[in-house]
């Protein structure tokens, strides 16, 4: 009950900041369909996927079947599916290469910052926490201010991992979201999603649409989980 209590000013207050450019409905019958249609392709197709493809698919179904069923909601764990399959140093070396340590700045994204994000969040490693709390706290406040533009790479050459940053970062957003019980990443998660909506429309099959689903999936969960 306290917690309600706590949380119902920050929902009341975040619902004003949800205008949809995409009606909610619209949304959820696209994610319905395309989990239904990408599904079918995995079958009918198994080649075309690989295993991390196909364990995305399944956790968008689990996450789109949970929030439509409140009995469903906090069971589902957060941690116990990872979407970045890196290794340390390579995370390492990355962090060291960042320009003045910063994973964007108001050039931009430094490509690769979405699967980067998602590692540090999915390993909490002690000594990288009070690095990632500062990263993730001025990605939200630049997305914020610039919007789309500010999802943009800072530099050329990386045009084919802008989809999938942008994706795991909403997805990101989204977890941090129920973890912390923070309407703010909630509300630029939903809104980034309705930012790429219009890009994967007439998309059947690829691996950043199945992001895409994902990233939909996790929001819509855990707005229901937030409002439960």
């Amino acid at each position: 009950m306290i917690k309600k209590m706590l949380l119902s000013p920050l929902i009341n207050l975040g619902i004003k900041f949800l205008d949809d450019t995409i009606p909610t409905e619209k949304l959820h019958h696209f994610l319905d369909n395309g989990i239904k249609n990408i599904s079918q392709s995995a079958k009918s197709f198994p080649d075309w996927f690989t295993e991390k493809d196909l364990n995305k698919i399944e956790r968008a179904k689990t996450l789109n079947e949970g929030w439509k069923n409140p009995s469903d909601l906090h069971e589902i764990d957060l941690h116990d599916f990872s979407l970045s399959d890196l290794e340390k140093e390579e995370v390492d070396l990355w962090i060291k290469a960042l320009p003045k340590n910063r994973v964007i700045s108001f050039k931009g994204l430094v490509p690769r910052t979405g699967e980067m994000m998602c590692w540090l969040f999915e390993k909490k490693a002690k000594e990288e926490q009070s690095y990632f709390d500062s990263q993730i706290e001025t990605l939200l406040r630049l997305i914020e201010i610039k919007k789309q533009k500010g999802l943009a790479h800072n530099q050329g050459g990386f045009e084919e991992l802008l989809a999938s940053d942008q994706q795991y970062l909403s997805i990101l957003f989204s977890r941090i979201a129920r973890e912390k019980k923070d309407i703010r990443f909630l509300n630029i998660a939903l809104k980034m999603n309705d930012w790429a909506y219009p890009a994967f429309r007439g998309i059947n099959n690829s691996p950043d649409l199945i992001n895409f689903l994902l990233a939909i999936a996790e929001a819509e969960y855990s707005f229901k989980e937030l409002l439960n």
